[in-house]
């Protein structure tokens, strides 16, 4: 199995993808792997595919795409979004366990930059 690549090398290759392939081939790309993956969720959610590895596969493919959507629309706008979105998520978890009676959570992350609730 090989090593995985580094964000900016996957960013890098995102960028000569979308050089080489053109921007209107990728955005077409990006519509059929966004929709393999919605069927692939929809099979599996009804029962008709439970093979994670399937979802997985797909996942994968939106990431590679979403990295070549980035650098088409802008990066930094695009991550400035996501930034807005998940301060926004945040705020609303926060608020449904307010509204659940559970005590006010911390939300933050650890050392790994994974998502920690602490409290409540």
């Amino acid at each position: 199995m090989t090593a995985p690549l580094p964000r900016e090398n996957i960013e890098a290759l995102a960028k000569i993808a979308v050089d080489h392939y053109g921007t209107a081939s990728q955005l077409d790309v990006a519509q059929e792997e966004l929709a393999e993956l919605v069927v692939a969720i929809s099979h599996y959610r009804r029962g008709r595919d439970e093979n994670r590895k399937r979802i997985i596969e797909e996942i994968a493919d939106v990431v590679i795409v979403v990295q070549q959507l980035r650098l088409v629309f802008g990066k930094q706008e695009v991550d400035d979004v996501v930034q807005q979105k998940l301060r926004r998520l945040k705020t609303r978890i926060r608020e449904d366990r307010a509204e659940a009676g559970q005590a006010t959570a911390v939300i933050g992350s650890d050392a790994n930059g994974q998502a920690t609730i602490q409290g409540g």
